[in-house]
């Protein structure tokens, strides 16, 4: 059995941006080894806007280098919880929202990477 790592994820709330952050409104929760906190926050934005965005968008909405954004894109898109629906343009996918409910865990999105 895979020990993973835990790591404080925020609950999600309706209030935008969501990606703010509140010890108060944190989860201990298993987290996947190779996200970060950029991954939630990207996935959460293309949540809550529900727009496909170019990672450049994203970065600028989230203050990131392009670099660093279309590398946690270009993960993020391999593991099947952001699609990609055009060249460069990229919405959050079913299993994206799954994760961000909870109804995926750690483990599923361990193994699709």
């Amino acid at each position: 059995m895979i020990a993973y790592p835990t790591c404080f994820r925020k609950m999600r709330s309706r209030a935008f941006p969501p990606f703010a952050y509140s010890p108060a409104s944190s989860l201990d929760l298993p987290c996947v080894e190779w996200m970060n906190q950029t991954d939630d926050q990207v996935l959460e934005l293309l949540d809550e806007s529900d727009l496909i965005l170019l990672p450049a968008v994203v970065v600028m909405n989230l203050d990131y280098t392009r670099n660093w954004g279309s590398r946690r894109m270009s993960k993020l898109n391999d593991a099947g919880v952001i699609e990609e629906v055009e060249r460069g343009y990229y919405r959050i996918s079913s299993k994206g929202r799954a994760y961000l409910t909870g109804e995926i865990d750690a483990v599923e999105l361990e193994n699709s990477e």
